[in-house]
């Protein structure tokens, strides 16, 4: 679903091949947050 937005917001997303989505092999979710496009977070809890 990532490939129908404009603005990218993470790397490592799983792209649409064939109609389907594929898991990635990284570690975690497999993505790297682009915290310079996200902006400061909305909400912190300490």
């Amino acid at each position: 679903f990532n490939s129908y937005v404009t603005v990218s917001t993470a790397d490592g997303a799983p792209q649409r091949q064939d109609g389907r989505l594929a898991a990635s092999t990284a570690p975690g979710l497999g993505i790297e947050p682009k915290f310079d496009v996200l902006g400061d977070p909305v909400f912190e809890i300490s």
